[in-house]
């Protein structure tokens, strides 16, 4: 069989597990949410971000054990300018976001200061474990944050008021949701390390340029499966919570948790990605402030994103 051929069947290959295992463990883990009485914000931001970076975990680590620190920084970066420009913008043209819709500011506010750290981090070319360290922290500030939150909040006794008895669901199908989904994000990562270090090679395309469009969309597939489905569904703050929680836990979790397996060497990947991941994170975050979540924002979010994607590749 040809090689190219190889590669691009093992890339789809790992795109379809990615997006099975995400979907698997975002659904386990909404159920076990569900059944916990939990709300829809915690959900979106805590269970279902961290779910939904699973596969980007899986991706960055195996990418970093195997020395391509480009493939780590490039997927994360790519990974957060999908949530944004590709999987928001493509949810707010499907619903127009009521302007009642809950938004939880402090982590807005994380959202922006990690991205802003992260980005200083990687610009000189390389992620210490000490830098990996403080990244990580604050993703489990975050998570800690959000569990005092939850505790804390009146809105959490109302949603457990037993008239669903969710309580009483079994929760074993879910639990075996998240197995599943687990052991297929880890083997899809890994179909995903090797298609695209392979069709780098044989096309010639630096590494960074593959992470920061092929699979940082392969691994993006879950945030903008649930996104769009939660947007459609009118669960706006469930797509919310998961756009923020993913974008903080691929920053924190992902990169930093890469960096502290393996300090992230010999990343080049230029200003353009540094720029857009800012740039789309502000853009977001003001929109949110603002409450302009119309369908015309979601057009300018996809036509950003097509831009971005141009020069990525130029």
């Amino acid at each position: 069989m040809d090689p190219l051929l190889t590669f691009v069947l093992t890339l789809l290959g790992g795109f379809v597990l990615l997006f099975l295992g995400g979907r698997w463990l975002v659904d386990g883990a909404t159920a076990v949410a569900t059944s916990l009485g939990l709300s829809r914000v915690f959900v979106g931001l805590v269970l279902v971000g961290i779910g939904t970076s699973a596969p980007e975990l899986a991706f960055g680590i195996g990418a970093a054990l195997t020395d391509h620190g480009d493939l780590v920084a490039g997927n994360v970066l790519g990974s957060n300018i999908v949530n944004i420009g590709l999987a928001w913008g493509l949810a707010i043209l499907i619903r127009r976001m009521p302007a009642e819709t809950n938004i939880p500011k402090v982590d807005a506010l994380i959202l922006m200061l990690v991205t802003a750290f992260a980005v200083w981090c990687v610009a000189d070319g390389s992620v210490s474990r000490l830098e990996g360290g403080l990244l990580l922290s604050a993703a489990i500030g975050t998570i800690a944050l959000s569990f005092w939150r939850e505790r804390s909040s009146p809105a959490t006794a109302d949603s457990a008021d037993g008239s669903d008895s969710p309580a009483k669901r079994s929760m074993l199908p879910a639990a075996l949701k998240v197995i599943a989904g687990l052991v297929s994000l880890v083997l899809g990562a890994d179909l995903l390390v090797k298609g695209a270090v392979g069709m780098a090679g044989i096309l010639g395309v630096s590494e960074a340029v593959i992470a920061l469009t092929v699979t940082a969309v392969g691994t993006g597939i879950p945030e903008l499966v649930v996104t769009a489905m939660a947007a459609y569904r009118r669960e706006f703050e469930l797509a919310v919570g998961n756009v923020i929680g993913s974008n903080i836990m691929n920053l924190g979790l992902v990169l930093g948790m890469s960096s502290l397996v393996t300090p992230l060497q010999g990343i080049t990947l230029g200003l353009v990605p540094f720029a857009a991941v800012v740039l789309f994170t502000a853009v977001f975050l003001v929109l949110l402030r603002l409450k302009l979540m119309s369908r015309i924002a979601g057009a300018g979010l996809l036509l950003a994103y097509l831009a971005y994607t141009i020069l990525a590749v130029m």
